[in-house]
């Protein structure tokens, strides 16, 4: 039995080639040769429409969630969901190497970044215009370029499709009131003797998860509570002892007395509120038998709307003169001192920031036959995302809070409800983001001589392409004055330019082939890099594939880690220092520090080396395993690893030789960070992909197994690599298994489990549990009459997810864990 193009999740259905008829050279995913033969040197991964359909997926990243490949790192900052300044955003780290160094293409053509995350968004994708996804787990620098060094994410549009379809679908979680989504779609496709047009509409609605529903998230609770808490700023050090109000309920007071805290689960969110419409119209048109042009335009506007708690003003945004200190009557106050307060502007109420993005894109791509079966493609494409954050209330100003307190209006110690009205100091902060992407491809592919093997295929190219980013907040946010709100600056541009060539080499006729390429860079800001990469395919027997690959990869530095204006913002780690003398104290957990940073142009490119080798066994049509092992080695990573730096600082090393400024209190807790963005971090990660399949009459048994065996990492020069492997957000391995039954062309039914093994905990005192959950899915297509109804039941035991205790702001990782529990899921659509 020969070998099939088993390139894919072996729970999907192997559709590579589905728009290609039998015989035709296409363009596969990883290779810029058309082939005839889909499978090729490097793993593919495809998930297909009726993957998505089956389960009722509303949005790519819950599509991608459900990959083993995909995996958001906790430890290196990774999520694959929107955090609260890119609300609905959604990124894809493949392997939890990165989502900035995972390339996300749509039908081979790269998309623009977001201006914030730096990350492509892949949200603004309708999901109603997807045939299907196709993941390279391999480097590919030598093929795309930057990014690519954790893989590609090839994102397939529907073609050829006849007639109009509606479809609607919603998902309901059993357990919670929140949580609900939506998605209406509308494709139609129109085929001439000559030409064929699809446009896909989809809208999306996604109801907010809401903190106080989930029970690992209810009862979460700030140190900077209302009334507030002080510390005299003591002249010698300025810094002093933080203070509870003597107002402070005695519920909210913290284990130590010293801080009056807040539950600010009350008002924040898990996820937000999101309503999104858009559309792709594709066409094809055949000009004459040699001329072929495809057009596409895109369009998404998204509207979230993300809610917080009350906003906690930053250090040194709100102090009392000395003089003004007596009237408060506060206990500890030292006479002389100013005093530095810590409060919650419970009096304008929860923050509520509105996020509107739009996304435009065209596309135009001409194909031209040319002698001797060569291809000439010439294609251009523009994409343009901007977005607008307004903070619609909730947010203050910090001059006018002190002016208030200054002058006896406003007593921040007071018991709540009567500390004064402040209104007045009431800001409508606003961050407008915008980023677009150009480029001009030709590209030639063919034969280039017949070889005794077979034909020598080649494929060479040239692209050129500008990009531009802009990131503008508001001169209040910027100056540090607004309180509960950080924002950023910035903006720049580049062009590059790019050759490549790629050859495939039979060397014996239908079992032994090479494959060879390599791609200069030239870019306007950093300068050049060269990347080869080298690999075989080997038909060892009839029922054998052998493949295996190396090549280098580079990640030019973002444009806003290179033009980014001073930011202020927190992030989230442990005081590792304080807490190697101070072991069993709060700062052993994670908290949230203030933390400046900004652009660096000085930035190099970040750089890898990866290798493949993989073997496909199918002894019979039936049953067929794969495995593929991989290993990568990433260098120059751009950012600091906090946690990491914090390590670095306890263990003696001296942060200011690397430009880093920590800033503690007269006690040794850290107050603020200052850290320049550099090339600090290194990655090296080693695993294995398994994949089974076997059909039995009516039935199949699919698996996928990805199993890594170390992920090492060091953020911060003086951490050595460590391995991490098994670390918080760093599973072992994932496991996906299905078993289908399908006793006829109308009905089908599947039975889905899915493994997380436990992991440490954040401050790695102890181990959360593993979680298995299982999916049961239901398609009935009655008729074309009819139309196609899918029932899901996700997650059927209402199985919740494990939790972190020793990360209070995050107990939950996102990025690999549903919030939803049990959800049904239905679905429905209809030709018309």
């Amino acid at each position: 039995m020969s070998i099939s193009a088993f390139a894919q999740d072996a729970t999907s259905t192997p559709t590579p080639a589905a728009d290609a008829d039998v015989g035709e050279r296409v363009e596969v995913t990883g290779s810029h040769i058309k082939r005839i033969d889909t499978e090729g040197i490097a793993p593919v991964e495809t998930v297909t429409r009726k993957d998505i359909d089956k389960k009722g997926y509303d949005n790519l990243s819950d599509v991608m969630k459900d990959l083993g490949v995909v995996n958001g790192n906790a430890n290196s900052g990774d999520v694959i969901t929107g955090n609260s300044t890119t609300p609905g955003n959604a990124s894809i780290s493949l392997r939890g190497l990165g989502s900035d160094n995972t390339l996300i293409l749509l039908n081979g053509n790269r998309l623009p970044q977001d201006a914030i995350t730096g990350t492509v968004d892949i949200n603004l994708i309708p999901m109603a215009a997807v045939e299907r996804i196709e993941i390279l787990k391999d480097g590919a620098s030598a093929i795309y370029g930057s990014d690519a060094l954790a893989g590609v994410v090839n994102i397939i549009t529907r073609k050829d499709f006849k007639g109009t379809q509606l479809g609607i679908t919603q998902s309901v979680p059993t357990s919670y009131p929140d949580g609900k989504e939506t998605s209406i779609t509308a494709v139609n496709g129109i085929n001439g003797e000559s030409y064929n047009i699809v446009t896909s509409l989809g809208y999306r609605y996604d109801q907010a998860v809401n903190s106080r529903n989930r029970p690992w998230s209810n009862d979460n609770f700030s140190n900077t509570g209302s009334p507030a808490n002080y510390a005299n700023i003591d002249p010698s050090t300025g810094t002093g002892p933080t203070i509870a109000s003597p107002n402070c309920p005695a519920g909210l007071l913290d284990d130590t007395g010293t801080h009056c805290r807040f539950k600010y689960s009350d008002y924040s969110q898990e996820t937000p509120l999101i309503n999104q419409i858009g559309g792709i119209s594709e066409g094809h048109f055949e000009l004459s038998s040699d001329v072929k042009v495809t057009a596409r335009v895109n369009y998404v506007h998204r509207n979230a709307e993300t809610i917080a708690a009350p906003g906690p003003n930053n250090p040194g945004q709100i102090i009392i003169p000395a003089a003004d200190v007596p009237q408060f009557g506060l206990p500890g106050a030292i006479p002389g001192d100013n005093i530095s307060v810590y409060d919650r502007l419970v009096g304008l109420g929860p923050r509520v920031t509105d996020v509107g993005t739009n996304s435009y894109g065209a596309l135009v791509d001409t194909t031209i036959q040319l002698p001797k079966d060569w291809t000439l493609d010439v294609t251009s494409n523009y994409n343009l995302v901007k977005t607008s954050l307004v903070g619609t209330s909730g947010y203050a100003l910090a001059s006018q809070v002190n002016a208030l307190i200054n002058s006896g209006a406003y007593n921040p110690f007071a018991a709540t409800g009567s500390q004064g009205n402040i209104s007045s100091t009431a800001y409508v902060p606003t961050e407008n983001t915008m980023t677009n992407l150009a480029s001009l491809e030709v590209k030639a592919s063919g034969d280039l001589t017949e070889l005794p093997a077979g034909p020598l295929g080649m494929a060479t190219g040239a692209l050129i392409t500008y990009s531009s980013y802009s990131d503008n907040s508001d001169s209040q946010t910027l100056s540090g004055n607004v309180i509960g709100n950080a924002g950023s600056s910035g903006a720049g541009h580049r062009t590059a330019e790019a050759a490549y060539s790629e050859f495939s080499v039979p060397l014996v006729r239908k079992k032994l082939e090479f494959q060879l390429a390599g791609r200069y860079d030239h870019y306007s800001d950093f300068g050049n890099t060269i990347n080869p990469k080298a690999g075989f395919l080997f038909h060892a027997a009839d029922d054998l594939l052998l493949r295996a690959s190396v090549g280098t990869g580079f990640r030019a530095p973002l444009l806003s880690e290179l033009y980014a204006g001073q930011s202020i913002g927190y992030q989230t780690f442990i005081d590792a220092k304080f807490c190697s003398t101070h072991p069993g104290s709060d700062q052993c957990q994670d908290a949230q520090y203030l933390v400046t940073s900004g652009g660096n142009p000085n930035l190099k490119q970040e750089t890898s080396v990866s290798y493949t080798a993989g073997a496909i066994y199918e002894p019979v049509k039936a049953f067929n395993i794969g495995a593929d092992w991989f290993y990568t080695d990433i260098k120059n990573v751009p950012g600091i690893d906090y946690d990491d730096m914090e390590r670095a600082e306890a263990a003696g090393v001296n942060l200011a030789n690397y430009g880093v400024v920590v800033s503690r209190d007269s006690s040794g807790k850290i107050l603020s960070v200052t850290a320049p963005l550099q090339n600090l971090s290194e990655e090296q990660e080693m695993g294995v992909d398994i994949t089974t399949s076997y059909t039995l009459g009516k039935f199949k048994l699919a698996s996928e197994q990805n199993q890594l065996f170390f992920y090492r990492a060091a953020g911060f020069p003086g951490v050595p690599l460590t391995n991490k492997l098994g670390w918080y957000g760093i599973p072992k391995w994932r496991n996906t298994s299905s078993l289908t039954y399908s006793p006829n062309d109308r009905n089908s039914v599947s039975l889905t489990s899915r493994t997380i093994p436990g992991q440490l905990t954040d401050d790695q005192s102890s181990m959360i549990s593993s979680l298995t959950t299982f999916d049961f899915s239901y398609t009935y297509n009655a008729s074309k009459t009819w139309g196609v109804l899918t029932l899901s039941l996700v997650n059927i035991l209402n199985t919740l997810p494990p939790t972190d205790s020793s990360n209070p702001t995050a107990p939950v990782n996102y990025g690999l864990y549903d919030p939803n529990g049990r959800t049904v899921v239905v679905g429905y659509k209809k030709d018309i």
